[in-house]
């Protein structure tokens, strides 16, 4: 089951690239955004847990790899579609098609219920604006999906609690 699954990630360029005009012979994969956001969600905690924060970042990394497993299933949705729909209850119903090892840490992200999930969240959207801002060098108009993904892990950090919003500002401000 894994290798078809993981077979219809490796493949599935993300879906706002596309849209975005980003031509499909080098727009991100799944597989490529997961793979991010699993170094920065280790990261991102890494540096967390020298503020004292009780943080894993073996966890939030393999939370950022696997977050995005689901659309292997339901395809990667574009943002104004998964607005309309409950994107949670879509990735949650795929999960009796995936192997039982993965449901827990699938469960975990869309839930929000620990430090790391939280972390691989804002990961996931760092990511995001990593990569758009390598679409806008190579003259892809994408600046309203980077401002978005920036405007959300700010959002996001600031939730975490006193005294990181600083030092995950400042790691997203050196963001190449």
């Amino acid at each position: 089951m894994i290798w078809n699954l993981l077979k219809r990630v490796l493949w599935l360029s993300r879906t706002g690239w596309l849209q975005s005009g980003v031509p499909p012979s080098i727009a991100e994969n799944v597989a490529q955004h997961s793979f991010l956001v699993a170094i920065l969600s280790y990261k991102l905690a890494y540096l967390l847990s020298e503020k004292g924060l009780r943080v894993n970042p073996e966890r939030a990394a393999v939370l950022g790899l696997i977050h995005d497993l689901p659309e292997g299933f339901t395809g990667d949705l574009p943002k104004f579609s998964s607005s309309l729909i409950d994107k949670d209850r879509l990735e949650k119903a795929t999960l009796i098609h995936m192997d039982n090892d993965f449901i827990p840490l699938i469960n975990e992200f869309i839930e929000q219920n620990s430090l790391e999930a939280k972390v691989a969240k804002i990961a996931d959207h760092l990511a995001t604006a990593y990569i758009a801002r390598e679409y806008i060098r190579k003259g892809f108009d994408v600046k309203e999906i980077l401002e978005s993904s920036l405007k959300t892990a700010s959002k996001l950090i600031k939730g975490l609690g006193p005294n990181v919003d600083d030092l995950l500002s400042g790691f997203i401000e050196g963001l190449p």
